[in-house]
């Protein structure tokens, strides 16, 4: 049985999201963290934790671009990502990416598609490489709060 009684957990509330269904809008709620990126934290964004999600995911336009990521930076083809029922294209970088006072170096895949806010509420998915090696992650529906606990 997992013991948390002696840590001190980072806590994020879930976030209402409206999603398209068809022609229509749902609320959703959806376990979202706020987190920061670069070596001066220089831009945070709402991360959907995505326990099925085996990497860590953004959008280098505009999200990557304000780190100082650029398209230039990547040699070859970008690799193709897969979710349940979309394919995108993006290149693997490591940032530098805060989870409360935590620093991980985590890698980011930055997708070539531009962001769009009509279509996508929230700007990076956390996957699990890194983070849930750095964390237990404990998710309390009825409280609609998710529990980070350092390792």
């Amino acid at each position: 049985m997992l013991d948390f009684s002696h840590k001190e957990p980072i806590i994020f509330p879930y976030k209402d999201w409206e999603v398209k269904t068809g022609n229509s809008k749902e609320k959703v709620t959806r376990p979202i963290a706020l987190v920061s990126l670069g070596s001066k934290k220089q831009i945070q964004m709402a991360a959907l934790i995505d326990t099925g999600s085996d990497k860590t995911v953004s959008y280098l336009h505009p999200f990557g671009q304000m780190l100082g990521v650029n398209v230039n930076d990547f040699e070859g083809e970008p690799d193709q990502i897969g979710g349940l029922f979309t394919k995108g294209y993006g290149w693997s970088k490591h940032i530098e990416l805060w989870i409360g006072r935590y620093r991980l170096n985590v890698p980011v895949f930055w997708l070539t598609q531009k962001y769009d806010p009509n279509e996508c509420n929230y700007s990076m998915i956390l996957g699990r490489k890194i983070i849930f090696d750095n964390f237990d992650v404990v998710f309390c529906q009825k409280e609609k709060k998710v529990y980070f606990y350092k390792k």
